[in-house]
């Protein structure tokens, strides 16, 4: 006689199964024998499953991060990080110290608001490795083919990743070779199930219910897979195990396909297997053999003659730099890296010796991972822009640049009496501002939304700006009226191609984000008061330009008018603009093709034409969230200069009306609940309020 096979308690969904509504992503690299995580960003999810990452908005954000990682414009800067890396994971033989592993917040989807889950940036943290972390965030934070944004915010190094979340996934990459990225996704099933702790228990019959037996049963959401593999899937895999379709305009998918898979080893220090892991292990190379490895793994090759990479060395001086740099094959370097707060030398004295090498094309200032201020890039960018030329013939790529990533600004405004100018030479980054003009949507009559965007603080000369401003064009949305997702449509500023012949799919340079923008909020606390970004006075040596999103009401399709515009000879202040529209002769305006006649000549028009088409076409063709235009609509079109100035005078009267009720609100505003308390720009007020 057979014998009854013994009944084994379990869990049993009486709910649809998930995945995970959560992201937590790491960049790692191996560095002293172990995957370090050198930037960590997370996503929280929305308890409506369609405003969160899942399926293939995952998978999108997975092949940008890809694409920012793997373009070579980017490499330098970040081989840089990871020598600094090196350094810091390791010292003298031994492991640095390390805090306390951070662990993620466990949030419910079904029962824990929004508004528990909006949780704020760490204003006071220096991040370690800023420009890895600005790749990470952006990666995340912007689809470059949709536009789509994600909320998105910085963690700090000792996050880790637990399998028994209910709320969270995780995607690891792996940069330890630049040419060559890995990724892998993990995330497992997540259902509400209820205990089924007898045989008896088990054959009782579900409760009734209208729409089913059981679709009422009481359960609580618990992981389902009791074996949690510690491998990564990739993006197929993924779509295919939480029933995930794949849109007809999405190919990022077939993208990652060709993208390797990280291995166990990339994720044992983030994805720790039991607690007592939590800790890293004590290292017993001795410091010959680290410094062996921090030349092997960190990827800055000593037999590159063209890249004189200094970053690992602790006392330096201007004067011992300025020997490298005029010595005998100094011809061949062409690009530097060097650590700023290992500099014995003032900042006057380094731009000095980096303006006398003539040959360098790229320079990276990188600050130390244990610093405690960004004070000192600012510092040197103040000298390089007392020596533009510097600026114009070499990308200088400052750590300090990356202050966004604490939502704080990083340039100064300079304060000259009767205006107030940006620091950033404007003969090189030409563009002051864009305008943006959202046509809300109203059966009655039209009404407009504005937006403020500053520019001064990104840096951009003109063909990066350009390839930009176009990828902006293309995946700008109807305002949103979430803070950072709105905000988050600025990256493609900021991770955009770094020229216009490079494909946006493919190519994302990263650049500093537009910090102000980031910084302050959309909304004023307290009050209604909407976008109080400032517009800035139009001064004869830079561009504004406006942008009108405009609805094609019939299909409730959107279309675009734009205009670069500058004074020709007086500038045009916001507190006393204008009483009647500018002239021809007062007020210039062009297409982006004059633009860039103007201010970068070396552009090939035929080129402007073809990226100019190709935006046009993707703007009529619609998208997943409106329908295509009708073929007699122009999608993309130059404003003539009467509308453009007659579209200016909106600015400036909706900006002076801004900046009043800004005024009041300072006055009002208890102290205890001052708006300002968290924000570090008195300069900026005082600019703002200014009357």
């Amino acid at each position: 006689m057979a014998t009854a096979t013994p009944f084994i308690p379990y869990w049993k969904p009486v709910g649809p199964t998930e995945g995970p509504n959560s992201w937590v992503f790491f960049a790692v690299a191996k560095i002293t024998g172990l995957h370090r995580p050198v930037a960590v960003v997370s996503s929280v999810g929305d308890i409506q499953p369609e405003e969160s990452i899942q399926g293939y908005s995952l998978i999108a954000c997975c092949r940008h991060i890809v694409t920012i990682f793997t373009d070579p414009a980017n490499h330098l800067a970040i081989c840089a990080e990871l020598a600094l890396a090196a350094k810091y994971y390791s010292r003298d033989g031994h492991c640095e110290h390390f805090p306390e592993p951070a662990e993620l917040p466990e949030f419910n989807r079904i029962q824990t608001p929004n508004k528990e889950r909006r949780m704020p940036w760490n204003r006071a943290r220096v991040h370690e490795f800023p420009f890895t972390a600005t790749c990470l965030l952006q990666g995340v934070g912007f689809d470059a083919q949709l536009g789509r944004t994600q909320p998105v915010r910085p963690e700090p190094l000792a996050t880790v990743y637990r399998d028994t979340s209910i709320e969270w996934g995780m995607v690891v990459v792996d940069i330890t070779e630049l040419d060559a990225v890995r990724y892998g996704i993990v995330g497992f099933a997540v259902s509400k199930a209820s205990f089924v702790p007898s045989l008896e228990a088990e054959r009782r019959p579900a409760a009734p219910g209208a729409m089913g037996p059981g679709v009422f049963e009481r359960g609580k959401l618990r992981v389902m897979d009791e074996l949690r593999p510690r491998r990564a899937m990739p993006a197929a895999e993924y779509m295919t195990k939480f029933n995930y379709e794949t849109p007809a305009y999405g190919n990022a998918g077939e993208v990652l396909a060709q993208i390797p898979l990280v291995d166990a080893a990339a994720m044992s220090v983030v994805w720790p297997l039991h607690p007592e892991d939590d800790s890293y292990p004590p290292l017993s190379t001795t410091t010959t053999t680290i410094t062996s490895i921090i030349l092997e793994e960190s990827h800055i090759v000593t037999s590159n003659k063209e890249h004189l990479s200094l970053e690992q060395l602790e006392t330096l001086s201007a004067e011992s730099i300025s020997v490298v740099l005029e010595g005998p094959e100094a011809s061949e370097i062409i690009s530097i890296s060097l650590c700023v707060d290992s500099i014995q030398s003032a900042p006057a004295q380094l731009i000095d010796v980096l303006s006398r090498a003539d040959n360098l094309r790229e320079i990276y200032l990188l600050q130390s991972p244990t610093r405690e201020s960004d004070a000192l890039s600012v510092q040197l960018f103040e000298e390089l822009a007392a020596r533009p030329q510097i600026l114009s013939r070499a990308n200088v790529m400052l750590a300090g640049a990356y202050s966004a990533l604490c939502q704080k600004f990083w340039l100064p405004t300079v304060l000259k009496e009767p205006d107030a100018v940006q620091l950033a030479p404007l003969e090189l980054f030409p563009v002051q501002q864009i305008l943006v003009r959202h046509q809300l949507s109203s059966f009655r009559h039209v009404k407009f939304d504005y937006e403020y965007v500053y520019l001064g603080d990104g840096l951009l000369k003109p063909e990066r700006f350009a390839a930009g401003f176009l990828l902006y064009l293309s995946t700008l949305m109807p305002e949103a009226d979430d803070m950072f997702n709105s905000k988050a449509q600025l990256f493609s500023f900021s991770s955009a191609p770094s020229s216009l012949d490079a494909d946006p799919l493919s190519s994302a340079e990263i650049s500093p984000i537009l910090a102000e923008n980031l910084a302050l909020p959309t909304w004023l606390p307290h009050s209604n008061v909407k976008y109080w970004l400032r517009m800035r006075d139009l001064v004869p040596g830079g561009w504004t330009v406006i942008v009108s999103q405009e609805m094609y009401r019939s299909s409730g399709s959107y279309y675009m008018r734009y205009a670069f515009i500058r004074p020709r000879q007086q500038g045009i202040v916001v507190d006393h603009p204008p009483l009647k529209l500018p002239s021809p002769e007062e007020l210039e305006v062009v297409g982006l093709k004059e633009f860039l006649r103007a201010t970068a000549p070396e552009v090939d028009p035929v080129l402007i034409d073809r990226r100019l088409h190709d935006v046009a076409k993707k703007l009529a063709s619609g998208s997943p969230y409106w329908e295509p235009l009708p073929p007699d609509v122009n999608p993309l079109a130059v404003l003539s200069q009467p509308e453009a100035a007659d579209i200016l005078l909106e600015f400036l009267n909706d900006a002076r009306k801004l900046k009043a009720r800004l005024r009041d609100a300072m006055r009002e505003s208890p102290e205890g609940e001052s708006p300002f308390k968290h924000f570090k720009f008195k300069c900026y007020l005082n600019c703002f309020s200014r009357s």
